[in-house]
């Protein structure tokens, strides 16, 4: 089977997929057209938001090469310091605005990087990703420090509050989401301006082409890699504090913003600032049709988070074949594989201090020490992955998350070495789906290879 009827056929058991869902969730609400214009005034205004975290996502990449994992937690870490602004704070909101988007948003991306990602310019892309995932997991440690008391005690109100205007259709229409609307469209002229205008963004441009040559004419690419992130670094703002009343104000929420502005800059490959605008309003459209006509409850409860992901896959399958590097893997020659005696060694000394310590610890600090070692075994599961094979995976908890399905599905709360092996087995399937679009990618890599290579003999 080619790739292109592999490609037809999983986009077509993705579509059966989705279509069951659909008619089993079925709210039973009519589909009139004011429920539709409702749900798509909405989902516009949300998608909005997808689509100003996502031209972030775009800038950062286009100019740096690095594509940055932290781009959501900068959201929520600038909507909690507007929260503390606004409303611990009592500042009028057009000063908290210009505090947080032009001055600390704008300072916090110029630091990272200067201080973080210009070292990582040539490293490895492993390199560049572990890193700016580690930057997202130290600022999602670091609000908590901050703002210690529960996130359900706070909340951001809307720009506007509750206001609005009708629309035909008696069809309410808030402040705060046309708004995000005007907030997008404003953001896409800029931009467009800022790039194609002014000598700036055409140095910025000439950046990404060639570095090296951009700066041989007078440009000075690291102070234009600092200008792009901080510019990034301000529009992941701007979606946080947009995005913040829409849903519950806390870390996680906040942070998984990364999810839906990486599938819609994923429609524009990265590059493509009009297609990454389209992608986000797709995304947020489909998530007011599934709040509006779905009953997303018990079975279906965890569908509406996944509607990036599944947008993210079949916009990969269905786009046309094109390069999208996120840099060059650079492949160990040879594996630093421990000796047997040597792995026996540091388990057998694991294995006693976590006897100790489970002796010693109270009830919590022995459940706190449980999730550390458990999340040590699926961190351990990347060594001969991405340490030795030189590939690239984030889908390790996705396997856990299998496994211990399977697990409770056989062996309940009780646990026993049946369940153990039962999970491995059902995630051996899943491991191998995963390896076998990774082939499909190398193959079709090698495949543009092969075609650019040609293309240029005949040029010459």
């Amino acid at each position: 089977m080619s790739v292109r009827s592999r490609r037809l056929a999983v986009l077509a058991g993705a579509a059966v997929f989705v279509a069951v869902v659909v008619a089993q969730s079925w709210s039973g609400r009519p589909l009139t057209l004011s429920s539709v214009v409702a749900a798509s005034i909405s989902g516009v205004a949300t998608g909005s938001i997808f689509a100003v975290a996502a031209t972030g996502l775009v800038v950062t990449y286009t100019t740096s090469g690095i594509f940055n994992f932290a781009q959501g937690a900068v959201g929520m870490v600038m909507a909690f310091l507007y929260w503390e602004l606004r409303v611990n704070r009592h500042l009028p909101a057009p000063l908290c605005l210009f505090l947080v988007l032009v001055v600390a948003a704008a300072l916090l991306g110029a630091v990272v990087e200067r201080t973080i990602m210009r070292s990582l310019g040539d490293a490895p892309v492993v390199n560049q990703l572990v890193v700016t995932v580690g930057l997202m997991l130290g600022l999602m440690a670091i609000v908590p420090l901050i703002w210690s008391a529960s996130a359900a005690s706070r909340s951001l109100p809307p720009f506007f509050g509750n206001r609005g205007f009708h629309a035909p259709g008696d069809i309410v229409v808030t402040w705060h989401r046309l708004t995000a609307i005007c907030a997008a469209v404003g953001v896409a002229l800029f931009l467009r301006l800022l790039l194609f205008r002014t000598r700036i963004g055409v140095a910025m441009r000439g950046v990404v082409d060639n570095r090296d040559l951009a700066g041989l004419n007078g440009a000075r690419p690291a102070r234009l890699s600092m200008l792009a992130w901080a510019l990034g670094s301000s529009m992941a703002a701007l979606a946080g504090i947009l995005l913040a009343p829409e849903i519950t104000f806390g870390v996680e929420p906040l942070t998984l913003l990364i999810i839906d502005a990486f599938a819609a800059a994923i429609l524009g490959r990265l590059r493509n600032l009009p297609l990454t605008y389209v992608g986000g309003l797709v995304l947020g459209l489909l998530n007011a049709y599934a709040l509006t006509f779905l009953d997303l409850s018990d079975r279906w409860s965890g569908a509406r988070t996944a509607i990036p992901t599944v947008f993210l896959f079949c916009v990969l399958l269905a786009l046309p074949a094109t390069r999208l590097s996120l840099g060059r893997m650079a492949r160990p020659k040879t594996a630093n594989v421990p000796t047997v005696r040597r792995a026996a060694l540091g388990l057998a000394l694991v294995v006693g201090v976590v006897a100790v310590l489970s002796t010693t610890l109270s009830v919590p600090n022995v459940l706190r020490l449980t999730l550390a070692m458990t999340t040590a075994l699926v961190m351990l599961s990347l060594v001969p992955l991405t340490g030795w094979a030189g590939q690239i995976s984030f889908a390790q908890m996705t396997f856990a998350g299998v496994g211990a399905f399977a697990m409770f599905k056989l062996a309940g709360t009780s646990g026993n070495l049946t369940g153990v092996l039962a999970a491995g087995a059902l995630a051996i399937p899943f491991g191998a789906a995963r390896g076998g679009l990774e082939h499909t990618g190398l193959r079709e890599e090698q495949q543009l290879d092969h075609a650019g290579e040609r293309h240029r003999r005949q040029r010459e």
